[in-house]
């Protein structure tokens, strides 16, 4: 799933993806048309940030000077992740 999530984000023609795992296999999506559940199989829809959420984000990180990069590398990690827990 991951290398499948991995692969779909580095084509930017891809806004989807469903990963196969009976069979391993990997299907990248140009788009979405149908949501039906398999048994097996997972999905996710890319889903862009858009670019004045970014710019929050540099201008909030600024004003909390007190935190170490690390405690931002976790929140993010943590913020990415949390999408493949449901």
């Amino acid at each position: 799933f991951e290398a499948c999530s991995a692969a779909c984000l580095a084509d930017g023609a891809c806004q989807a993806f469903t990963y196969n795992s009976r069979s391993g296999a990997c299907f990248p999506k140009t788009g979405v048309t149908r949501r039906d559940p398999y048994a097996g199989a997972r999905s996710a829809i890319v889903l862009e940030t858009p670019a004045r959420v970014l710019a929050v984000a540099v201008t909030r990180q600024a004003e909390l000077g007190f935190l170490r990069p690390a405690d931002f590398r976790a929140a993010r990690a943590a913020a990415e992740g949390m999408a493949l827990l449901h």
